[in-house]
């Protein structure tokens, strides 16, 4: 592909995946990332998305210039660095979780982003020591309520 025969290159394209049974994989939004615990039909079906798109990318950029290679060899690591920033913040902890397993995960997930080129403000000490005085103060925070009852009587207002 150059610049002037995108139209070509676009329908070639889609012959050649038509034919390869891996059009899905331009025609059908990305999968997301797996839930837990999912089953090994749905880890199956993942990875073989995975496996198709890796397909479909190395063909989509065997067949254009040089030039558009250039500007295209590091859209894998972008959308990569994506889709890991996207899990990390919405990693939730339970309410009843401890913090060292969640924190855990966090970091494998930070260290992955830093691989991938990316990099986050707060060190995984950092982001550890404040998640631990949070669920020291959450604790606190969650004692049972004391009632205080003061000493002497109501008096009813007259009119």
């Amino acid at each position: 592909m150059t610049r002037t025969n995108h139209f070509d290159w676009k329908r070639n394209l889609r012959i050649v995946l038509r034919q390869e049974r891996k059009l899905h994989v331009i025609d059908v939004p990305c999968l997301g990332p797996l839930p837990e615990g999912a089953t090994r039909v749905q880890q199956a079906a993942y990875q073989k998305y995975i496996d198709d798109d890796t397909d479909v990318t190395c063909l989509m950029l065997a067949t254009m210039s040089p030039e558009l290679q250039k500007q295209h060899e590091h859209m894998d690591a972008r959308q990569e660095r994506f889709d890991t920033s996207k899990t990390l913040y919405a990693w939730k902890q339970g309410d009843r979780d401890p913090v060292g397993p969640h924190v855990l995960k966090m970091i494998g997930y930070m260290e992955y982003l830093a691989t991938l080129g990316s990099t986050i403000d707060k060190t995984p000490t950092e982001l550890l020591a404040v998640l631990k005085t949070a669920e020291t103060n959450i604790q606190k925070a969650s004692l049972p309520p004391i009632m205080m009852v003061n000493k002497g009587s109501a008096k009813e207002k007259s009119k």
